[in-house]
């Protein structure tokens, strides 16, 4: 991907040393994009936001998205997994030592940790997006836009106050360039919804590149047109695969539902099973630190494996908590002065 970069972007803008000029002020925003220096801080810039090699597919070379765990102990995306057994390869893409069994099973403890890696990197590109789009360029040519990208980088995140995408800030910003690099990047990303995001005032992406697309003329009009094909390329494919995924669901929950009313049935006809300590009325074992037949609330409530929100989410909630605080402080001043003078 070094080289795609420079290849799309051009040659880095590097001095020998940096003029007193060439400085940024110091109340520049810390998510500005000035040229690299040299490439000695661009491989260092390269470095801080790789992914570890424990979050990487061995396949695809990826960050991990849906992680599993093969026969021979290593993770792949569940995906490209498949793909090598559909294949007929029975070695590990590793070892290549055969594999007697194709069972692969979900590893949870990888897949947060990957989780947390690209909503980092997705914090970052929204925020190096946000200031693109207030200033109206990039000075790097986008070689922090798509290094991001490249290691992974979460373009779902939302701003949480105007509740636009990564993609919605580079579109208003009219780099066209950029946004043809996040769609191609995010094409073989079937799972990921992104053109149908609407931000906090109803837009959407194919919606506001269609409004400049109609202000444009000439060159600039049929770039806008060619980066309308591939958005909505897009949203035909998050479209139809939401569709793909809500009609596996209905049938998952079928073949639940069908499970439970024959594992029912066998209870009933095979009456009370002593091995897993269900009685005739279907009720567990008395729970140690229960009430009755049930985990105590405290432990349904406290329980550490509840996922934590998103990085958008939990700033957004971060500043809902510091309003208010604001206001609830307001409030008992105010109470105070009333009570002291009455």
């Amino acid at each position: 991907m070094n080289s795609e970069i420079k290849q799309n972007y051009g040659s880095l803008k590097m001095t020998s040393t940096p003029t007193l000029a060439a400085l940024p002020p110091l109340s520049q925003s810390p998510y500005s994009n000035p040229p690299f220096a040299s490439s000695d801080e661009y491989d260092k810039y390269l470095n801080s936001i790789s992914p570890p090699r424990e979050l990487v597919c061995p396949i695809t070379q990826e960050v991990l998205y849906d992680p599993v765990v093969a026969e021979d102990g290593y993770t792949y995306e569940r995906k490209s997994l498949l793909r090598w057994f559909s294949m007929g390869r029975t070695r590990s893409p590793v070892t290549n030592s055969i594999m007697t069994g194709r069972n692969v099973f979900p590893n949870l403890a990888v897949q947060g940790i990957a989780r947390a890696h690209r909503e980092r990197l997705g914090t970052e590109l929204l925020h190096r997006c946000h200031h693109i789009c207030d200033t109206g360029g990039c000075e790097d040519n986008g070689s922090r836009i798509a290094a991001l990208l490249d290691s992974g980088a979460d373009i779902t995140l939302r701003h949480p106050e105007s509740g636009d995408t990564a993609l919605l800030m580079l579109i208003r910003a009219r780099e066209i360039d950029l946004c043809k690099l996040m769609l191609q990047n995010e094409l073989h990303h079937t799972e990921s919804v992104l053109v149908t995001l609407q931000n906090s005032v109803g837009e959407t992406c194919v919606g506001l590149a269609e409004d400049i697309f109609r202000n444009e003329s000439g060159r600039q009009k049929k770039e806008w047109e060619d980066l309308l094909i591939l958005l909505k390329k897009k949203m035909e494919m998050e479209e139809r695969n939401v569709e793909e995924r809500e009609g596996q669901r209905r049938r998952n929950n079928e073949e639940h539902r069908e499970r439970q009313r024959t594992l029912a049935e066998t209870e009933r006809a095979n009456g009370p099973n002593a091995m897993f300590g269900v009685n005739h009325r279907g009720l567990g074992q008395m729970q140690d630190h229960g009430w009755g037949y049930f985990p105590s609330l405290a432990a349904l409530q406290f329980q550490g494996a509840i996922p934590p929100p998103s990085a958008s989410i939990a700033e957004y909630e971060e500043k809902a908590k510091k309003h208010l605080n604001r206001i609830l402080y307001t409030v008992g001043i105010i109470a105070l002065i009333i009570f002291l003078f009455t």
